[in-house]
């Protein structure tokens, strides 16, 4: 014989804040951010390309660079690596022309790279939910933070706007 099962009766009502984190984490992110952070980047190329740029700048071009390289890690982005490779090839070359003639002038094959990144960008903010865009964030904030404290050796290079 079994004994019949009881039915399951909740002691206590669910946490509404764990449904509104659940949903917001699922959520893309809404126009406003995705325009915020588009146009944050897409002025700092612009300000870059009209040689008025400054350290923001250039600090804002590399978010969105490693960033996207964060969203590729996490399977946002296909076939990221020769994308990301380019575009921070680009940017040492700039910074190092700059340190070294003073002329924060950009090329034009360079302006236009730094325009595809920034479309990029503008893209990824299009397909991240909130918990992709925060993971990423957290990641790049490690990579970041591991790459300083190990410095420049080996295949790794920390670049420094001056």
């Amino acid at each position: 014989m079994t004994r019949k099962r009881s039915k399951y009766r909740p002691t206590h009502a669910a946490n509404p804040r764990a449904y509104i984190t659940a949903i917001q984490g699922a959520h893309k992110l809404c126009a406003h951010d995705q325009l915020t952070r588009a146009a944050r980047v897409r002025c700092a190329v612009d300000r870059l390309a009209d040689s008025t740029g400054g350290v923001p700048d250039w600090r804002d071009v590399a978010d969105a660079l490693n960033m996207i390289d964060a969203f590729a890690h996490i399977g946002l982005v296909r076939h990221a690596r020769d994308f990301v490779a380019e575009h921070q090839t680009n940017v040492a070359e700039a910074l190092d022309r700059h340190k070294a003639t003073g002329s924060n002038v950009l090329r034009p094959v360079e302006v236009q790279l730094l325009r595809d990144l920034a479309a990029t960008w503008a893209e990824c903010l299009g397909e991240v939910t909130c918990r992709q865009y925060f993971e990423a964030e957290q990641r790049v904030v490690r990579k970041v933070q591991q790459a300083l404290r190990a410095g420049s050796r080996g295949s790794v290079r920390v670049l420094e706007v001056a």
